[in-house]
């Protein structure tokens, strides 16, 4: 029988589901990444957590944040079957840097298509958080969630 301990798992987990203390603990090691604080000591006080707090999660917690050139990803999506909805989001895709690789659209229902869409992130690395901010703006998206990158 296998122990749960010796394998490793990795989620994608939505920000606004963190307990405050993994935010804050990413939060410090950013800081530190930055040269915002020299110390652990500065950014324990800075975002008030105890230091066995940061120690025991600090490598355990990384942002999502940056595609790099010639990565790709894929995503999902769902937009209202409605003139320049999908147009907009494919805007979002050219401002951030990112070239569409495949598309596939499914035949909307109920007046929602689902959209499969794989990108490449060109050039400089690309901000994940950005893209999917700008994309949630667009008023016809239903839906937005990262399958693979």
């Amino acid at each position: 029988m296998s122990d749960m301990r010796d394998t490793v798992s990795h989620y994608i987990v939505s920000e606004s589901a963190l307990p405050k203390v993994l935010k804050d603990v990413a939060k410090l090691n950013s800081l530190l990444e930055r040269g915002e604080v020299k110390t652990v000591a500065q950014g324990l006080e800075l975002v008030g957590i105890s230091r066995s707090a940061y120690y025991k999660y600090r490598d355990k917690i990384a942002p999502f944040h940056e595609i790099r050139g010639g990565s790709s990803f894929t995503l999902y999506v769902e937009l209202k079957d409605e003139p320049g909805v999908l147009s907009q989001l494919l805007e979002v895709f050219a401002r951030c840097g990112m070239n569409i690789l495949t598309i596939s659209q499914n035949i909307p229902i109920n007046s929602v298509a689902g959209i499969t869409i794989t990108a490449r992130a060109t050039g400089a690395p690309a901000d994940i958080s950005d893209f999917t901010k700008q994309a949630e703006a667009i008023k016809g998206l239903k839906k937005l969630e990262i399958l693979a990158g």
